[in-house]
């Protein structure tokens, strides 16, 4: 459908969005188009409606699907909608003032000291190429907490040693300069020189696969979905659990939240105060196993 289609090149080309962000709201559209399809008999943009949505949202609920999913899915089609009124395609809103399902309050998932040291504890012994990547790879994660789209994006020209920073592009095309710990550096440039002897013509990104192609967001997310479980038993394994992983551990050890935000990429301290949670969470936890008059409650 070509407003869908005008929509989502506004998002790509326009306002810049990750790849993840846009496979999301293409997703979603499509979903609620197909539904509205089923249910009415044929998706007219300037015939819908607030009952239009609500069933869509009823439906969802009935098939069990999570609040939190519920409400990033209308929040699609939300944007979409003003979109379109600015472009002068419709009138109203038609998904203005709907009441959500209840959000379920989530925490990030994490990977504990022990759980992040165990992941490089190979690092040592490993010395050819693959095993140097993908150990760089998942100490990026850890060492700079970015997102997957971050660290596909990386180059050569990124790395800048003589300061001891990284630059990477965030969401929105919006660069951040973060600092890097020496042992990171060094791995890079070791990595560097050895991927220079295996593959002399490779072309301008940091990382390659074994074809001496650029990495792309799946084979990052299988490597660290297989490395978590080597060495955790949570349930979510990907990216963002070391991304969650790198600002847990940044404020358990006393780092300042806004300083924090910054080092994220984030445009709101809120979306990072959701680490304060996570903290106060594994405090609890500790101060329960340990203190005596909790022990004998």
């Amino acid at each position: 459908m070509k407003y869908i289609d005008n929509y989502l090149k506004y998002l790509q080309y326009e306002k810049g969005v990750s790849p993840h962000t846009l496979t999301a709201y293409t997703h979603d559209l499509h979903q609620f188009k197909d539904f509205i399809t089923t249910d009415a008999g044929r998706f007219v943009l300037k015939n819908l409606d607030q009952s239009d949505v609500r069933r869509w949202i009823l439906s969802m609920m009935s098939s069990k699907v999570n609040p939190n999913s519920i409400a990033r899915k209308i929040s699609s089609v939300n944007s979409f909608f003003k979109y379109n009124i600015k472009h002068d395609v419709i009138k109203t809103n038609p998904a203005q003032g709907i009441v959500l399902p209840k959000k379920a309050k989530r925490l990030p998932s994490f990977l504990k000291k022990d759980e992040i040291n165990n992941l490089f504890e190979q690092e040592d012994s490993a010395d050819d190429f693959q095993s140097l990547r993908d150990d760089l790879i998942l100490e990026m994660f850890i060492g700079l907490g970015v997102r997957r789209a971050e660290l596909v994006g990386l180059k050569d020209s990124d790395i800048d040693y003589s300061n001891g920073v990284i630059k990477v592009l965030g969401k929105r095309h919006k660069e951040r300069i973060i600092p890097a710990y020496r042992k990171l550096l060094d791995k890079t440039k070791y990595y560097q020189e050895k991927r220079n002897k295996e593959y002399p013509d490779a072309p301008d990104v940091l990382f390659l696969t074994n074809r001496g192609k650029p990495i792309y967001d799946k084979f990052v997310y299988l490597l660290v979905k297989e490395r978590i479980g080597d060495v955790s038993t949570i349930e979510k394994r990907s990216p963002h659990v070391l991304r969650h992983s790198y600002a847990t551990l940044l404020l358990n050890e006393g780092a300042d939240i806004e300083i924090l935000r910054e080092l994220l990429g984030h445009s709101s301290l809120a979306s990072t105060q959701v680490y304060t949670h996570s903290t106060f969470e594994q405090l609890r936890e500790s101060y329960q196993k340990a203190h005596p008059r909790e022990k004998n409650s």
